[in-house]
């Protein structure tokens, strides 16, 4: 099964240590670049920065349109 993630689990689960639960939960995990500069932005010591370099199994995505244009087209998003 594949998850389409936002940031604030892969940060809160990396933190605690449970970063893996995701990965036991779901074959894959998709991120979308937003996700990953959002979670890069937080420093070079931070926990979540490093599970989204060096996790596998998250999916890095490009949307096309970029969300801030899907959202003025209504177009729905589902995030886990």
């Amino acid at each position: 099964m594949k998850a389409v993630c936002n940031a604030a689990p892969v940060i809160t689960q990396a933190k605690a240590g449970l970063v893996e639960i995701l990965h036991s939960l779901f074959d894959r995990v998709v991120v979308t670049q937003a996700v990953v500069q959002k979670v890069q932005a937080g420093g070079i010591e931070d926990f979540g920065r490093r599970v989204i370099t060096e996790q596998t199994w998250l999916e890095h995505v490009v949307l096309d349109p970029p969300a801030s244009r899907r959202s003025q087209a209504n177009v729905p998003s589902r995030f886990c």
